[in-house]
């Protein structure tokens, strides 16, 4: 007999994801019928390519440890569908989950009967997100943009304290645009007039984002990668040093392209700290240390066995930082690869670059259900590119496909890394039994 949270997640799955949006005008009527949640605490608002999710999980830890009563909304999640709401670092237990499941399924009873459309997939977690953090008390809030952000149901929070943008790249072309102006131009549509503006500067995005900016009258703060001193990468995590700091500090994952996202989040919590606002007067430089040291974020440099990385690389661009991380650590010497790929990403150039700059060994491509791409068609352009190239059959399982790539790369002495998708590492990680929630914790709220 299934759980009221099993049967809440299994009617949350069965909802749009791709095909129907409603337009923001809909999720703020669907929030002012909610009580307007998100009026009851800050919100930080984020958006970007590549490294939103971690800017946000670091954000978040640097927060909490300031003693902010936090919330932090993302997506995807890996394993269970409570891994996208956390408060003060811990998952949000099954029954407060399943109590916003019944808030907001009431509301879309009354949406209905009044024949105004259904909540799709992300809007109904979006306003889940917001009752929970309203109901467990949080001060302030991180929330991480769905796809793009302009139309994002979660650019319906109309006056945050501060939005981020971090790196922008060509990703989801047939929603955001083909060029990398509009997609920059979807992205900083959450620039709300008179809010600071923190962002990764010293790209082809930025002219897009500064125009954005000077028409809301939102003062900008650049963060450029390059200001970035001294990173220095181990297996253990990646030690960095900022301008004017003269010790490093350090965050634990093994990933040089970390250092600049953690310089995004350090950027915007000194600018949350010098706004005057009572709630962010804790926020110091010792609050900065230690919530980035005590950081736990799954899926990105994971080390998930000896020897075993995972990656939620899913595009070229976080490609291109994959290979940065593994050039840092010898990899490009020689690795094994176990790799899905969702069909609608431009896996063309993914292997290109995986295939010009790593020195590649067995490479294990893998299906992923629903809009996965072929298997057989991904093993091709590996082959195509010297990588000797191991296809699974479809009847056998990815934790078989697992085992053969790992047993495989340990006989070489070779590492093995997994990505192409975080759905590719969500899966794995269920068939391993592993705790990929956002935080050690087990919703305990």
């Amino acid at each position: 007999m299934p759980t009221a949270y099993e049967k809440a997640c299994a009617s949350i799955e069965g909802l749009t994801r791709f095909t129907t949006k409603n337009d923001l005008s809909h999720t703020k009527g669907c929030l002012q019928a909610l009580g307007s949640p998100e009026r009851t605490f800050a919100v930080i608002h984020t958006a970007g390519t590549n490294g939103k999710g971690s800017v946000c999980a670091m954000l978040e830890a640097i927060l909490r440890r300031a003693g902010i009563r936090t919330g932090l909304f993302i997506s995807p999640h890996l394993i269970t569908t409570r891994e996208r709401f956390s408060v003060n670092g811990e998952t949000v237990s099954e029954e407060i989950f399943v109590r916003a499941f019944d808030t907001v399924g009431e509301l879309c009873g009354r949406l209905t009967a009044a024949g105004l459309p259904h909540p799709s997939y992300f809007e109904y977690l979006f306003l889940m997100g917001m009752v929970i953090f309203r109901e467990t008390g949080v001060e302030a809030a991180v929330l991480e943009t769905g796809l793009g952000g302009r139309l994002d149901a979660t650019n319906a929070v109309e006056a945050p304290d501060m939005t981020i943008l971090t790196m922008i790249g060509l990703d989801h072309t047939r929603y955001l645009g083909d060029t990398l102006e509009a997609v920059a131009g979807e992205k900083a549509g959450i620039i709300k007039p008179g809010v600071p503006v923190v962002y990764a500067a010293g790209g082809a995005a930025d002219r897009v984002i500064e125009e954005r900016a000077a028409v809301c009258g939102s003062p900008l703060v650049p963060v450029r990668s390059a200001d970035v001193c001294d990173v220095r990468v181990d297996a253990a995590g990646t030690a960095f040093r900022l301008p004017g700091e003269t010790e490093p500090l350090r965050v634990p994952i093994a990933a040089p392209y970390e250092a600049a996202n953690a310089a995004l989040a350090i950027a915007a919590a000194k600018v949350l700290r010098s706004s005057g606002k009572p709630r962010y007067a804790s926020l110091n430089m010792a609050a900065v240390r230690e919530g980035l040291a005590a950081l736990h974020w799954p899926g990105r440099m994971e080390r998930l066995a000896d020897g075993v990385y995972a990656d939620g690389a899913h595009n070229p661009a976080g490609i291109e930082a994959f290979i940065e991380a593994a050039v840092a650590l010898g990899f490009d010497r020689g690795c094994d690869l176990l790799f899905g790929v969702m069909a609608d990403k431009d896996y063309h150039r993914m292997v290109v670059l995986l295939t010009e700059h790593l020195s590649l060994g067995r490479v294990t491509v893998v299906p992923l259900s629903g809009r996965g791409a072929d298997p057989a068609g991904v093993a091709a352009l590996f082959a195509e590119g010297g990588a000797s190239v191991t296809v699974t059959e479809t009847d056998k399982s990815l934790k078989e496909a697992y085992d053969a790539a790992a047993g495989s790369a340990r006989a070489a002495g070779r590492p093995l890394c997994v990505l192409g998708s975080l759905y590719l590492i969500g899966d794995l990680k269920k068939c391993l039994g592993s705790d990929a929630a956002t935080s050690p914790g087990e919703g305990v709220l």
